[in-house]
């Protein structure tokens, strides 16, 4: 069979259910992804072409101007058995090195919460600070390492709002938040304990030793970009895709030099010294750093 089908099915959760079928009943032998084909369609698309037959064997991806194989077997092991044709070979080999060293994730060690959603964002929203109004952070506003001043307000009443969560998620004084529609990992630290609408998720981080700032660090460096980019392919930063993300094993010389980066990082917006850090604690070449900052977007 060959399907032609939007590129959403290749990474967004709620296909899983489709893949996980495909990867248990037949052998992908071919994935082709399109430019947009159809006219008013602003969609992607993939072909993707099956046998009826169980293997393991490899598939064929043919993505724009490159075309290598890849092994079944990697999508049944991804995150949420998700068709990561993005990842070379090469992506490939780099990514298993940075894996390789020792590390924990963030998957129950840490706190998350979404923001508001008003269910009527004119009605609830302010451009202007009114009585019992208070500063509401939106995914716009998040940078990396920094907030923008905000521009919008709104009067925290969580009983009148569709959804919310507990508000001290919201009160809590070293929070992480992130921009939650974004192609690409934005973070930044909330020491003033502001409330958030949807756009802006927010994330607690609880392992033992580590500061929320080397978290952050890690997120915001173009290393993490690279993984992010090559593993989910998304417009969504979800919760599985920061779980899946490595937090290595810091010695304490690492952790000093990585928080006095993003100290840097956070007061002039200057990333290099960060990037250095990152690639470092990975032990990445000079050819394996080019490569990386001729991939990212």
């Amino acid at each position: 069979l060959s399907f032609l089908l939007p590129d959403s099915v290749l990474n967004v959760k709620i296909h899983h259910d489709i893949r996980n079928f495909m990867l248990g009943n037949a052998m992908i032998t071919r994935i082709e992804k399109e430019r947009r084909i159809f006219r008013n369609v602003f969609s992607s698309a993939v072909i993707i072409d099956i046998v009826k037959e169980n293997s393991e064997g490899s598939v064929e991806i043919v993505n724009r101007d490159e075309r290598y194989f890849v092994s079944q077997k990697r999508f049944m092991t991804s995150c949420n058995n998700i068709f990561d044709i993005n990842i070379s070979p090469e992506d490939q080999r780099i990514i298993e090195k940075v894996y390789s060293r020792e590390h924990i994730n963030l998957k129950g060690v840490a706190q998350w919460a979404l923001g508001i959603v008003t269910g009527n964002n004119k009605n609830f929203l302010r451009s202007e600070c009114v009585e019992k109004s208070e500063p509401v952070i939106k995914g716009k506003d998040i940078l990396p390492f920094s907030i923008k001043e905000s521009e919008s307000f709104i009067v925290f009443e969580p009983e009148k709002f569709q959804q919310t969560a507990a508000e001290h998620f919201y009160r809590h004084r070293e929070k992480l938040v992130y921009r939650y529609i974004s192609n690409r990992l934005i973070f930044a630290c909330d020491r003033e304990g502001r409330v958030t609408l949807n756009s802006a998720n927010i994330l607690i981080p609880e392992i033992d030793g580590y500061s929320p700032e080397i978290i952050m660090g890690f997120f915001n460096s173009d290393l993490y970009q690279f993984i992010f980019q090559k593993k989910f392919s998304s417009v969504k930063v979800l919760r599985s895709h920061i779980e899946d993300l490595p937090d290595p094993l810091l010695s304490k010389d690492e952790k000093k030099r990585l928080s006095d980066a993003v100290s840097l990082a956070g007061s002039t917006g200057e990333i290099t010294s960060l990037n250095e850090v990152v690639y470092k604690i990975f032990r990445l070449s000079s050819s394996e750093i080019d490569y990386i900052k001729s991939s990212l977007l």
